[in-house]
């Protein structure tokens, strides 16, 4: 069993599923020096968030609760498991970018614990529109690969913008993860698109491309409003991906 743990490739999974994810796992603190490496499985990390979301949904189903409630238990599977880092993420964004004029400003409120008017209301739309698409995912009879795919894809890009992009602070938790091997970033990429299109088939392709434009997008907003990225941007940048990439989803392949 201990060698099994520490094989290379599951030692990479369980860093990715501690650093993502509030489920229990146990690493000696050697492990995370091979943090940089371990980057490419953070697809992996949304197999298993999104699977986990997606069974519940089913479960929901089956004891008879409607679309509705069964999305919106699914929504909330999925906050619990990532102990809603990255919905934190993103309300610290709204509150930062657009509650600063300057990049000091921004940065000193996103790192501030309390919530204000932009992060409540980013919050309260990002999470109501997932819900109401899951829930018309159900309804179509795609909620399972789609919530599979959308968790895959909305992380894929993460490692990417670690390694490429500077450090907005220099500190906290992304800098502290170093996801600087490049390589493994690229595989992360090059194993979400295998994910994706293995679930979806051919018509995934748009829905790739939806999940790295919005990748983009997020990024270049934060290099625009703070110079680069921090642990925050990269939980906004996860939560609007996987909200888009399940709407390109229901767009492509109900």
């Amino acid at each position: 069993m201990h060698a099994f743990i520490h094989s290379p490739i599951i030692r990479d999974i369980f860093i990715c599923i501690s650093l993502l994810t509030r489920l229990p796992v146990q690493l000696n603190k050697r492990a995370y020096d091979h943090r940089g490496a371990a980057g490419w499985a953070f697809p992996l990390v949304g197999v298993v968030v999104g699977t986990a979301s997606a069974l519940i949904g089913i479960l929901c189903l089956i004891l008879g609760f409607g679309p509705n409630i069964s999305a919106g238990c699914v929504v909330m599977t999925s906050l619990i498991i990532t102990g809603a880092m990255h919905a934190d993420g993103l309300a610290d964004c709204a509150d930062g970018f657009w509650g600063g004029w300057t990049i000091e400003r921004r940065l000193e409120i996103m790192k501030d614990s309390h919530i204000g008017a932009y992060g409540v209301i980013a919050l309260i739309l990002i999470i109501g529109l997932q819900w109401q698409i899951v829930a018309a995912l159900m309804q179509a009879e795609i909620a399972f690969i789609a919530l599979i795919s959308a968790a895959v894809l909305s992380r894929a890009p993460l490692p990417l913008i670690m390694a490429r992009i500077p450090n907005a602070r220099g500190s906290g938790l992304s800098h502290q993860t170093a996801m600087s091997d490049q390589n493994a970033a690229y595989g992360a990429l090059v194993l979400a698109g295998v994910i994706a299109l293995v679930m979806m088939g051919i018509s995934g392709a748009w829905v790739i491309g939806c999940a790295a434009g919005i990748a983009v997008a997020a990024t270049a907003l934060a290099r625009w409003k703070i110079g680069g990225h921090t642990g925050d941007t990269l939980g906004a940048t996860q939560m609007l991906g996987e909200t888009f990439t399940l709407l390109a989803t229901l767009q492509f392949l109900a």
